[in-house]
């Protein structure tokens, strides 16, 4: 997913400045644009759902594309481990309805066993994930897994939607371009009020 930022109608004050400064001043422009728009996205996702930020700047990346005075804000990755969503071990009683959500490291007792394990994907909805269960390899990586039949094997990693479908709802982009419109009239601006004392 990708939000192009594309400037047009330039040609003309290309035409009235040094061309060589006044492109300079456009791909800061671009470039703190660019950035401003990234950020909107990454505080927006994080509005909504339940994932760190670090884990987001990874996968939405921004590029200046000098010639074609271009700026281009992507989203890529693959689907998130449900490990990445605060989970918890749902434990509860064999004889009886009641339910209790312990910490990921809980044990089931004697007299009750793990029904699964809940996450958050989106901020205030935690859901439980029947017949999950967590998993420490010994690459010390961690995991949600489930098995796919009766059997104990085979098990399936588990894992929900991407920053690319994140970023990619209406809602969001809507907001972005919103945002990359706002900060280009006020980063332009800036650059050639500064920059024109040097160009005349």
């Amino acid at each position: 997913m990708k939000v192009s930022i594309q400037l047009k109608g330039l040609d003309n004050v290309l035409k009235k400045l040094d061309p060589k400064n006044f492109q300079k001043a456009v791909i800061r422009s671009l470039d703190r644009t660019a950035k401003a728009g990234r950020q909107e996205a990454l505080n927006l996702i994080r509005d909504r759902y339940n994932i760190k930020e670090s884990d987001l700047r990874k996968e939405i990346k921004t590029d200046i594309h000098p010639s074609k005075l271009e700026a281009v804000i992507t989203a890529k990755g693959r689907p998130i481990s449900l490990f990445k969503f605060s989970p918890k071990v749902v434990i509860e009683k064999i004889h009886g309805k009641s339910k209790a959500l312990y910490s990921r490291l809980g044990k089931a007792k004697s007299g009750r066993r793990a029904a699964g394990v809940s996450v958050q994907i989106v901020k205030g909805q935690r859901k439980l994930v029947k017949g999950g269960f967590l998993v420490k390899l010994k690459t010390g990586h961690e995991a949600i897994f489930k098995r796919e039949g009766k059997a104990r094997l085979p098990i399936k990693k588990l894992s929900t939607i991407g920053s690319p479908s994140m970023f990619g709802s209406s809602r969001i982009i809507n907001r972005v371009i919103d945002k990359v419109k706002e900060a280009w009239q006020k980063n332009m601006k800036h650059e050639i009020e500064e920059g024109w004392k040097h160009w005349k």
